[in-house]
């Protein structure tokens, strides 16, 4: 009979749980993001928005949006993060650079998806008098900011318990 290191173990529960977190910020580039939308001042009217998913966000669609290399940056994070995470998992020992780094990405990364509306690169810059285009983050982009946030906080729970955190 072998003898099974439930620490170990557990420690890899949470790194997967936070490799599957990071997953599911990923897919949330195909579903709406980003919405642009326009009010007009004078008249108190309001103009249907038009929703966008996560790839039309960074890579643009036919009139509307240009590439955004800010949205784009956001994925990466999250992709390097997520190798990370792969490589804390496989047993990566004695690394200490490498515990603090997905909390620090994942934060980033969080952060950047609720600020994808900002990073949105409009087609025209056309300005009517009267008329504020409005920027908003949708479904996609929220949860997947959430879920960022979440993957961060459980990547670094291993550190806490292993107690390598505190200093000597």
């Amino acid at each position: 009979m072998t003898k099974i290191n439930k620490k170990y173990d557990l420690k890899n529960l949470y790194y997967v749980a936070a490799i599957c977190l990071c997953i599911v910020a990923v897919c949330m580039m195909f579903v709406t993001s980003v919405s642009l939308g326009a009010k007009s001042s004078k008249m108190e009217i309001t103009f249907t928005p038009a929703y966008f998913t996560g790839i039309e966000a960074v890579f643009g669609s036919e009139g509307n949006l240009k590439f955004s290399f800010m949205n784009l940056l956001t994925y990466i994070i999250v992709l390097a993060a997520i190798v990370i995470l792969i490589l804390k998992a496989s047993g990566l020992k004695k690394c200490s650079i490498l515990n603090y780094i997905p909390l620090i990405l994942l934060t980033i990364a969080g952060i950047f998806f609720f600020c994808s509306g900002v990073f949105l690169v409009r087609e025209s810059s056309l300005a009517i008098k009267g008329i504020t285009i409005t920027k908003n983050i949708e479904t996609g982009a929220a949860v997947a900011g959430i879920m960022c946030l979440l993957a961060g906080l459980t990547s670094i729970i291993p550190l806490i318990n292993s107690g390598k955190h505190k200093r000597r």
